[in-house]
């Protein structure tokens, strides 16, 4: 653990919803020590008799947890966030490259016991919420924290902890009494998952009650919206000034991402820009931009101008595309994975004399196969695949290992019955199952090419494409 969990940029996973929150203040809290410590919370217009006392990582509130406290009341949970490190960091926003550690190894259990004591009070009040039933929940060193109030906190009804490390906690398990959550990120490189089996094994002999979510492939700080993205589809080919519209709204519902393709709509680059021109802190992608149409100087140095004029906000997405969508437009596809180790030392190589923009653009391939996924993982920033089920992602992220970018499309549709969803999926189906690459790859994943006629059985259909009551569509997305 040598870098904060989250940077400045990271959103909650949850997009606002409208209308579901109330009052919300920062505030100064007293601890049972005397220490005054900063907080943050947030009441529920519509409450359920649930508070939540949130434990961040070593950023303290840092705007990360300001916007979930307001997303749990927002879902009816009353909820404060506390800053555990006030007596040696002191109140006040922390930079990026703040020290941690060296304020961390000053931090007692005590002392984060008796500020979440304080949380916890708070919410018992009326000023609180009188809530009935207070949860925990905690990322990282938090994480951990948070399991801990289970032998420190009487009446806590649970403990919620993300990617929190067992050893700081294996002291605390014989005085454990609450419910224990935790939440395991598959491929967090701060504590190895031999770690989680040997602490869940532990709670089991000690009686804890306690379920364990292991989020495959996930990397440590999985749990941010700033990797969620809206590919826009269709919505790309708006007017413009409807586009700009759509966009900003997009930007206000808390996704990351934009993704937009390219196949015959807007040039993507001056699509990219008027997105990029119409909101503030969104990041836009390419997903993808065609090889076979520009030469690798002008892909790279059209991504390199994104870049500069809007620094960390752009990501160049690039692939093959397919065999009809190239001859289309008067190129010749062949020998793709040749074709794409070439291009990408070309683009390394491109020249540029306007000022490098800082950060470099990062380059996603769109991969499907083994062997483009190694070169992802060898030459890219990572990976984008489309029209894949949950069993390619998996093979994905063990072939990038835990740190290159994976970022699968995954279809939605917007109905509670299969009937329902099939229909409006009709035309999602057949366009892409009419395109070899995408077929070759669910063969090879077992799906047969009876299977895979268009618009293909309910199996592939499921596979491919999320669909029924708002709470399922939105679990398959998240796993």
């Amino acid at each position: 653990m040598d870098a904060m969990c989250y940077s400045n940029d990271a959103r909650p996973p949850l997009p606002p919803i409208q209308g579901g929150s109330t009052d919300d203040s920062d505030l100064i809290l007293t601890s049972a020590d005397g220490t005054r410590l900063g907080a943050y919370a947030a009441r529920a217009r519509t409450p359920t008799g649930a508070g939540v006392v949130v434990i961040p990582d070593p950023r303290g509130l840092h705007l990360f947890y300001k916007e979930l406290v307001r997303r749990f009341a927002e879902t009816g949970i009353d909820a404060i966030a506390v800053d555990y490190l006030v007596r040696t960091a002191g109140m006040g926003d922390r930079p990026e490259g703040f020290d941690f550690m060296t304020h961390i190894r000053q931090t007692t259990p005590e002392q984060v016991a008796a500020d979440v004591r304080a949380g916890v009070d708070y919410l018992r009040s009326a000023a609180g919420g009188s809530v009935e039933s207070v949860f925990t929940v905690g990322f990282c060193f938090g994480g951990a924290q948070s399991w801990r109030q289970t032998a420190a906190q009487p009446g806590l009804a649970g403990a919620i902890g993300l990617y929190g490390r067992p050893a700081v906690v294996r002291d605390a398990i014989p005085q454990m009494k609450a419910p224990l959550l935790l939440l395991i990120a598959g491929d967090d490189a701060a504590t190895p998952r031999e770690e989680f089996v040997r602490f869940e094994q532990e709670l089991t002999q000690a009686g804890v009650p306690h379920k364990q979510v292991v989020y495959e492939g996930a990397p440590h700080s999985f749990f941010d919206r700033k990797f969620d993205g809206v590919w826009l589809g269709s919505m790309a080919n708006l007017p413009a000034a409807a586009l700009r519209q759509a966009v900003a709204e997009i930007e206000a519902m808390g996704f990351g991402t934009i993704w937009i393709g390219e196949a015959v709509g807007r040039e993507p680059f001056a699509a990219c820009a008027l997105i990029l021109s119409s909101t503030s802190q969104v990041a836009v992608a390419t997903g993808i931009a065609n090889i076979w149409v520009r030469d690798a100087t002008a892909m790279i140095n059209g991504a390199r101008t994104l870049a500069e004029a809007w620094p960390g906000r752009f990501v160049l997405g690039i692939g093959v595309s397919h065999v009809p969508l190239v001859n289309a437009r008067g190129h010749q596809y062949e020998r793709p994975l040749t074709a794409m180790g070439a291009y990408l030392e070309a683009m390394e190589n491109a020249p540029y004399r306007p000022p490098m923009p800082d950060p470099p653009p990062p380059v996603l391939l769109a991969a499907l196969g083994v062997k483009m996924m190694q070169l992802a993982r060898e030459r890219t920033a990572g990976a984008h695949p489309y029209f894949v089920p949950v069993e390619h992602t998996l093979e994905a992220r063990r072939i990038l290992g835990g740190d290159p970018v994976l970022a699968p499309e995954q279809a939605v549709v917007f109905a509670r019955n299969r009937e329902g969803a099939r229909k409006t999926g009709e035309r999602y189906m057949k366009t892409y199952l009419n395109l070899e690459n995408y077929c070759r790859n669910l063969e090879r994943l077992g799906w047969s090419r009876d299977e895979l006629e268009p618009p293909a059985d309910d199996r592939i259909f499921d596979a491919v494409a999320a669909w029924g009551a708002d709470e399922a569509s939105a679990s398959r997305v998240v796993t």
